[in-house]
């Protein structure tokens, strides 16, 4: 029984099958504190059992000489202050001095072989690459390799977003709270990723070698703010944190690596984390485009690669990305709000000196028509809008809210809008025109028509979206009467179908519009 518990619980049996390995499997899986506290252990036992044996007949010299035996092991023993109890019998002294020599050879060997197992078995690519593959589709890659002589087996990866999120979770009367993150209850929201099957396993993993972990994006991951490409999400999971004010986080990618190392005889378990978003990140942790190759030279040998690794070429442009141009074809632009006025939305081309081309209604599969972005009325931007209060002239100190659409997974949902015609110019237009919207290719959810080329639509960035659920909480968020009625008027002159949720706590007031 107590055999068996033993080989169930004692460490060393519990590592490797192979029972020359499991020292080494013991050593690699241990820290420095635990290793040297194991050492200390080993020597005071070891000594204490030799002085039993060498003072059997003298019990009360024991104490004493496992003391100098302590210090004899660990060759110390001439630091000792007089009078010394050295070992007396002849087979004594052969043991002692024998496991000295084995004692203070595990020592430094273990010493240098913590050192030359590395920690970290992977170097990565310091950023993400987004860029599209060969169907089209957006994709994340993460570049990295192993960046040391040990040979992996069995690898697997996992990848979860970790990103703060601010929900308003109960009614909060904020007259009566002296702060406004007393009315959040702020969470980190972990969201699980979908790995590219193909590439989530690799059977063996050869030293030095880069390979590409692509994450596949789902439409409307990537969107475009004032013509600047940026990542919204990553599978529909949000990587832009959200809070009040001095209460942000920063979003994370973690990469999860498990493995099994033969020549160690030990499991591998790696992070890496990718900061990707946030308001202390000087830059985003990913970058459009893709990566420069790394022209690995054929192997003659099992478990190896050809040449010297480091005189491979492309290592000089491992973390350089390679800009990616595409030549867009048609384009269109599809709009849920006022745009869908066209004598307005021609009216509005002409003062800037472009032309309506071709357009028509249709609807859009898979969203919702929605009340949740809005602008901040107590900043003045330049070449926008603030509002003011028609009867007295003032300027609220409130959130204005505008609308917007989300994507849902009913298959009954759609909004209707219209469609039109864009070039780069009226593309340029429209990105300085909605400060609040990134645009979004929508291509594949245009329902009713069927159009060659692009179509993209503006949805609500995760800074308005933000400034929105703010005025929520502080009970400051109102909806322009105006804005609304020139909406429903625009449908109805369309025969369209207007439908929108609006909050019970967002008002409809009457604002005066001030272009700046």
């Amino acid at each position: 029984m107590a055999l068996r518990w033993l080989r169930q619980h004692w460490p060393l049996a519990r590592t490797h099958p192979y029972t020359k390995n499991r020292v080494i499997s013991f050593i690699a899986r241990r820290g420095w504190p635990f290793l040297l506290g194991l050492f200390m252990v080993m020597v005071v036992v070891l000594a204490a059992m030799l002085a039993v044996f060498d003072r059997l007949s003298h019990p009360d010299q024991i104490p004493a000489s496992t003391v100098y035996l302590v210090a004899y092991l660990l060759g110390a023993e001439t630091l000792l202050p007089p009078p010394l109890l050295p070992v007396e019998t002849p087979i004594s002294v052969v043991l002692a001095g024998f496991l000295r020599i084995l004692l203070q050879g595990l020592f430094l060997g273990t010493i240098v072989f913590k050192l030359l197992v590395p920690q970290e078995l992977y170097t990565f690519r310091p950023r993400l690459l987004i860029c599209k593959d060969e169907n089209g589709a957006w994709q994340a890659i993460i570049r990295l390799y192993n960046s040391t002589r040990l040979e992996v087996i069995d690898l697997e990866f996992g990848a979860f977003l970790r990103t703060p999120v601010m929900k308003d979770v109960r009614r909060v009367d904020i007259s009566r709270t002296t702060e406004l993150v007393e009315a959040l209850a702020p969470f980190v929201k972990n969201s699980k990723l979908t790995l590219d099957a193909a590439k989530k396993d690799w059977p063996i993993s050869i030293p030095y070698i880069p390979y590409s972990l692509p994450i596949p994006l789902h439409d409307g991951d990537v969107c475009y703010d004032r013509g600047r490409p940026v990542l919204r999400s990553i599978q529909g999971c949000t990587v832009t944190p959200s809070g009040i004010d001095g209460y942000h986080g920063n979003s994370f990618l973690a990469i999860i690596l498990r493995g099994h190392i033969p020549s160690l005889a030990t499991d591998l378990v790696e992070t890496h984390w990718f900061t990707l978003a946030g308001k202390s990140v000087t830059g985003p942790g990913y970058e459009f485009g893709n990566f420069h190759d790394v022209y690995v030279v054929p192997g003659s040998l099992p478990k190896r690669a050809g040449g010297d690794p480091h005189a491979w070429t492309g290592w000089k442009e491992f973390e350089n990305v390679r800009p990616v141009t595409t030549r867009p074809g048609r384009q269109w632009i599809f709009g849920y709000g006022s745009l869908v006025d066209a004598e307005h939305l021609a009216q509005y081309l002409a003062a800037h000196g472009l032309a309506l081309g071709t357009y028509g209604y249709c609807e859009l599969a898979g969203f919702r028509r929605t009340w949740n972005v809005a602008m901040n009325n107590a900043a003045t931007l330049p070449n926008y809008k603030y509002y003011v209060d028609p009867q007295t002239g003032r300027r609220p100190n409130v959130y204005v809210a505008f609308a917007n659409i989300e994507a849902q997974s009913s298959p009954e949902a759609k909004v209707a809008g219209i469609l039109f015609e864009a070039d780069e110019r009226i593309l340029q237009v429209f990105d300085q025109r909605e400060l609040n919207y990134w645009r979004t290719d929508v291509t594949k959810h245009i329902s009713g028509v069927d159009i060659e080329g692009t179509a993209w639509c503006y949805i609500g960035s995760p800074e308005a979206n933000e400034r929105f659920q703010q005025g929520v909480l502080t009970n400051s968020v109102v909806i322009d009467r105006d804005y609304l009625q020139r909406m429903q008027s625009a449908f109805a002159h369309a025969g369209l179908p207007f439908t929108a949720e609006v909050l019970p706590r967002v008002p409809i007031v009457n604002l005066k519009r001030i272009d700046t």
